[in-house]
């Protein structure tokens, strides 16, 4: 489900493989507004927006599609 406003109703609802919402924003808004989930795909190559993420209680793993590695709130920080 694509959403163009993130708060459309749809946005912030986890839905079961295979199916997602995608909701485009700017990168400082992400962390305040997303609620909690056991999975988050993060495509990009900001390493310190990634690691926000991880640090974020929202999120309990990470895919990371660009180096195709899973980070998890149980596993060390990548570089640390």
């Amino acid at each position: 489900v694509r959403c163009d406003d993130p708060d459309h109703p749809l946005a912030n609802t986890e839905y079961m493989f295979p199916f997602t919402s995608v909701v485009e924003m700017d990168a400082s808004e992400l962390i305040p507004r997303m609620g909690p989930t056991l999975v988050a795909t993060f495509i990009g190559h900001d390493a310190s927006m990634r690691d926000a993420l991880l640090r974020s209680p929202a999120v309990d793993r990470i895919e990371d599609s660009v180096r195709k590695r899973t980070f998890g709130s149980a596993l060390p920080l990548p570089g640390r």
